[in-house]
């Protein structure tokens, strides 16, 4: 396993480089060595969400569907080459709640299949065809870029709680400031059907008899926050120490009822 191509050369002759999952540029030094250069599989519908991150990007931006691209590698710039096979229109449906690690083990799947298909039926030897349709298909293309902790953070004014919930299935982890300056990692949320009726500022609160700490978010609707950890704290107690540092507030009922709604949303 190499990390740089700096100074190294293969040490057989080859006659075709494959890439699947690797985040090296392979030079075009390099692909010259090759009679018939380089291929590479794409979780995404080329050229939309080329990068790093496809999968990831594709949750967060609420695609309807992805899919695998198969195409050659281009000698300067990642995710240009030819496509040489793609998931037939519409792409392959992205399930509601679905994770990133979800769905790429399903694509990773399809995607065995693509170049197994591309390699017997020689669709990497010159000329190459184009079998892309994305680029004309009217669908938004955009760059799927590595992810950064800013990507993580949840501002509750801005996100809705479609947003916040695609985050989380999207990274995992999400982020956010506390209304006393502090960070809660959040890693696991849940979105209610029920609206903050009293119209209080979008963040995080507790309210007495419940367990689990709430949040609103920008279109109104209520979260739950099922684990956290509380910056510089123990991994995975953020809830408990919610519930100490955060002023308990009366719940909009602060009946059995209501906590009983809270509890069957989350379940």
């Amino acid at each position: 396993m190499i990390d740089t191509f700096t100074g190294w050369t293969p040490p057989v002759r080859l006659d075709l480089i494959i890439a699947v999952s690797f985040g090296l540029f392979v030079p075009p030094r390099i692909l010259g060595l090759a009679k018939y250069g380089g291929i590479n599989v794409h979780p995404s519908l080329l050229p939309d969400l080329r990068g790093p991150a496809p999968l990831e990007h594709a949750i967060i931006r609420g695609r309807s569907h992805t899919g695998v691209s198969v195409q050659t590698l281009h000698p300067q710039s990642f995710d240009h080459g030819t496509i040489l096979a793609q998931t037939p229109a519409p792409g392959i449906e992205i399930a509601v709640d679905t994770t990133a690690a979800a769905l790429g083990e399903e694509l990773q799947e399809v995607g065995a299949r693509m170049l197994v298909h591309v390699i017997k039926n020689n669709c990497f030897i010159p000329p190459h065809k184009d079998s892309g349709w994305c680029a004309n298909s009217g669908r938004p293309i955009h760059h799927a870029p590595k992810i950064t902790k800013q990507d993580q953070f949840v501002d509750f004014s801005v996100k809705t709680m479609d947003a916040i919930l695609a985050l989380q299935n999207a990274l995992s982890d999400t982020w956010c400031i506390l209304p006393n300056g502090h960070r809660l990692i959040m890693h696991q949320v849940a979105g209610t059907l029920k609206f903050d009726t009293l119209n209080r500022e979008p963040g995080i609160w507790v309210e007495r008899d419940l367990k689990y700490p709430l949040f609103r978010a920008a279109c109104g609707k209520i979260g739950v926050i099922l684990a956290s950890t509380y910056a510089g704290s123990k991994a995975g107690h953020g809830n408990a120490k919610l519930m100490r540092v955060l002023p308990a507030q009366e719940g909009q009922e602060s009946s059995e009822s209501y906590l009983k709604h809270i509890t069957r949303q989350v379940q």
